[in-house]
């Protein structure tokens, strides 16, 4: 049985979004305890999502004893699936059922150290410089604390952390001095660190080829998926999502079309089932019986 959790951007979905604050989250799983952080909105989400259909859920497993439970969700609806996964992991009937959740294009919604034990069921899938996989509380802050040190350094000193850095991104060929201005504001962003959440489980991370610079690397790692000459799929460290990446697509690229149109290309897809098309196969199916 599938359970699908959407993010519908309604005003509901965008002050869940920016329900920023963390929650201690504490879970014991075999001899171990994992410790660490989730987004509140989305576990506030997931509890309700929870309460709602954990008894229907489990009504469906006890009468299908050959069924699994696949939970899926999009952006905000990822998070919150990739949640829901977490509150279950101690309900003995529905992990003896092989629960696998799928996240597109997810929300940064745990501390890496939940990451540990998430990773046994939860995928999720990023698209290129998508900033909602970046954005936590400690993203924010230490963007602030950035702004300030700028201000304050282009202040009292001839150090011009704006000009230096439009240097050193836009210039084939900075000075030497430029260079070593620009590891002095790197060190400062280093200092200025927060904890950060990332999204869940294992990250898979597409890159297309003249819109994101990685997809070079991306494409000649031996463990990659490619697509011709202008996709790649390849596992990243979620961390990877601890850092803002200023590019003109970080808004462009949390779009579901993107994820859909990479995929259905690296894994050869041609037609995707519709529940709701009469002519769909699974539509059919699912009318015959």
């Amino acid at each position: 049985m599938v359970v699908s959790i959407r993010g519908t951007y309604s005003l509901e979905d965008v002050l869940t979004d920016l329900h920023l604050s963390y929650e201690d989250y504490e879970l014991s799983w075999g001899n171990k305890i994992f410790k660490g952080h989730v987004h509140s909105g989305m576990m506030t989400s997931a509890r309700h999502v929870s309460n709602k259909i954990k008894p229907l859920v489990l009504h469906a497993l006890d009468r299908n004893p050959d069924y699994t439970l696949v939970i899926t969700g999009h952006s905000l609806g990822a998070g919150t699936s990739a949640m829901l996964a977490l509150l279950w992991k101690t309900e003995l009937h529905i992990i003896e059922r092989n629960m696998e959740v799928y996240c597109y294009c997810p929300a940064a919604s745990n501390s890496v150290s939940l990451n540990k034990i998430l990773q046994e069921n939860v995928l999720s899938c990023s698209f290129g410089h998508d900033v909602v996989a970046k954005a936590s509380i400690g993203t924010a802050s230490d963007l602030a604390e950035m702004m300030i040190f700028m201000e304050e350094a282009e202040k009292t000193s001839k150090l011009k952390p704006t000009s230096i850095i439009a240097n050193y991104l836009t210039s084939s060929k900075s000075s030497q001095e430029i260079i070593d201005q620009y590891k002095e504001v790197q060190q400062f962003v280093a200092s200025a660190y927060f904890e950060r959440l990332v999204p869940p489980g294992m990250m898979f991370q597409i890159f297309k080829k003249g819109f994101h610079d990685e997809f070079e690397h991306a494409s000649k790692h031996p463990s990659s998926k490619l697509h011709g000459d202008n996709i790649a799929g390849i596992f990243f460290d979620p961390c990877y999502h601890q850092e803002i990446i200023l590019s003109p697509t970080l808004v462009a690229d949390h779009s579901c079309v993107n994820m859909q149109y990479t995929l259905q290309r690296m894994w050869g897809i041609t037609h995707i089932l519709d529940f709701n098309d009469p002519n769909s196969e699974v539509s059919t199916t699912l009318d015959n019986k």
